[in-house]
C-alpha cells in the first residue's frame, strides 16, 4: 500500500474510526485521540497488514488496544494529595550508632564489614591476616556485641518482654549433619 493510499484511506475511514470507538463506549474526546494514535500506528506498521482491503476494520483494532493501554496506563496515575508530612528522622543512624556503641575493641571491624561494606578479602589485607581470621573475628565480634547488649538490659528474670536470642548447635547437631551420606 502506498502513502496516497493510505493518505486517502485515512481521510475516508478517520471518521468511520471515531464512530467506531463511540459505540464501544468511549467519550468522544478520547475517541478522536485513540483514533489519531490508532491511524499513525497503523502506518508505522503498515507492512504488517496482511489484507488492505481490510485496513478500516484493522486500523479500527489498533485504536482500540491504544484506548485499552491508556487506560491501563491510566489507573497507574494517581493523584498525590498535599498531606502535611512530620520531619523524617534517620532512624536506621540511631540504631546503628546505639548497636555499635557495644561492640567495643570489635567496633572498626564490624563498622568496617557491616556499614563500609569491606569484603573478607579487603579486611584480611588491612588487618594483615586471613580470611579465615576475619571470619572468625567477625563471628567473635558479634558474640560479643550480642552479649553486651543482652547484659545491658539486666537480668532475665527483670526483663519485661523475651529478647530473641541465636543459640548456637551443639555437637549434637554436628553429629547428625555427619552421618547424612553424600554420594561422589
Amino acid at each position: 500500500m502506498t502513502s496516497e493510499e493510505f493518505a486517502f484511506a485515512y481521510r475516508k475511514g478517520y471518521p468511520y474510526t471515531v464512530r467506531f470507538l463511540g459505540v464501544k463506549g468511549l467519550p468522544p474526546e478520547h475517541a478522536e485521540e485513540a483514533a489519531q494514535a490508532g491511524w499513525a500506528r497503523g502506518w508505522e506498521r503498515i507492512d504488517q497488514l496482511r489484507n488492505p482491503d481490510r485496513l478500516l476494520q484493522w486500523v479500527a483494532t489498533i485504536a482500540l488496544n491504544v484506548y485499552r493501554r491508556m487506560l491501563r496506563s491510566s489507573k497507574r496515575d494517581v493523584t498525590l494529595l498535599d498531606i502535611a508530612v512530620a520531619p523524617v528522622i534517620n532512624h536506621a543512624a540511631i540504631d546503628v550508632e546505639y548497636l555499635l556503641s557495644y561492640a567495643g575493641k570489635h567496633r572498626d571491624l564490624i563498622e568496617s564489614y557491616h556499614i563500609d561494606g569491606m569484603g573478607v578479602d579487603q579486611l584480611a589485607a588491612k588487618y594483615s591476616c586471613s580470611r579465615t581470621a576475619v571470619r572468625i573475628r567477625l563471628s567473635r565480634a558479634r558474640r560479643a556485641m550480642a552479649t553486651a547488649c543482652l547484659e545491658s538490659y539486666g537480668p532475665e528474670e527483670e526483663r519485661e518482654t523475651e529478647l530473641p536470642v541465636r543459640k548456637r548447635a551443639g555437637r549434637e547437631a554436628n553429629a547428625t549433619r555427619s552421618l547424612h551420606f553424600h554420594p561422589a
